[in-house]
C-alpha cells in the first residue's frame, strides 16, 4: 500500500485503523469568538443579581423541576447510619427544587441553603414545606457574603452545588472556594457535591 496521496481512504477502505487526532481541550471556549466589551461585562456583573430576582418573578417556583434523583445519584446525601442529624448546605438554592427533595428522603436532615437572589430566597420561605427548624434560608453572593454569617464554621456534611461554579466569573472563583471550605465539616464522610457546564 503506497503511503502518498489517497492512503487514508485506502487503509479505511482496507478496514485497518486510522490514527485520529485529539482536538486540544479549551476551559474558557474559543478564543477567536468577540469577545463581550468591557462595558457589557460589567453591566452583566452589576445587574446580575437585578437579572436573577426577575427571572424568579417572572417564572415563581414553575421553571426547574424538583431533583428527586439526587438521593438516588448521591446516597451520600443521607446521613450515616447512627448519626442523630445530617446538615446539607444548597448553594444556588433557586426555589428549592433541591432543598425539599433532599427534606423528604430523611427527617434527620436540615438544610442550609441559599441563593443570589433574594426573590428565589423568599420562594422557599413560602414553599408549603418550608419550616425554619430544619431549612435556614438566607440571601448569599458566594463571591462576597460570609458563609459564616450563616452557616456553622465546619457546619455542614455535604454541600450542593449546582449550576453555580459556572455562574461565577473565574477571577472570583477562589474566593468562593475558600468560602464553602470553611464550612464543611473536617470529617472523611464529608463530601461536595458539583454538577455543571
Amino acid at each position: 500500500m503506497s503511503t502518498g496521496e489517497g492512503a487514508p481512504e485506502q487503509a479505511q477502505q482496507a478496514g485497518e485503523a486510522q490514527p485520529s487526532k485529539a482536538a486540544p481541550i479549551q476551559i474558557y471556549g474559543n478564543t477567536d469568538v468577540k469577545q463581550v466589551s468591557q462595558f457589557w461585562a460589567e453591566k452583566y456583573e452589576k445587574d446580575a443579581q437585578r437579572n436573577w430576582d426577575i427571572f424568579y418573578k417572572k417564572n415563581q417556583a414553575n421553571f426547574f423541576k424538583d431533583r428527586h434523583y439526587l438521593i438516588r445519584e448521591f446516597p451520600e446525601l443521607e446521613p450515616p447510619d447512627g448519626a442523630q442529624e445530617h446538615a446539607v448546605l444548597e448553594l444556588g438554592c433557586g426555589a428549592g427544587n433541591t432543598v425539599f427533595p433532599i427534606l423528604e428522603s430523611d427527617a434527620r436532615i436540615k438544610v442550609h441553603c441559599c441563593d443570589f437572589s433574594p426573590r428565589a430566597v423568599d420562594l422557599v420561605k413560602q414553599h408549603t414545606n418550608y419550616t425554619p427548624d430544619r431549612v435556614n434560608a438566607f440571601q448569599c453572593d458566594i463571591t462576597k457574603k460570609d458563609l459564616l454569617e450563616d452557616v456553622p464554621k465546619c457546619g455542614v456534611d455535604c454541600v450542593m452545588c449546582v449550576f453555580v461554579l459556572s455562574a461565577i466569573s473565574p477571577e472570583k472563583m477562589p474566593l468562593a472556594i475558600r468560602n464553602i471550605a470553611q464550612v464543611v465539616r473536617r470529617a472523611a464522610a464529608a463530601r461536595v457535591f458539583v454538577r455543571d457546564y
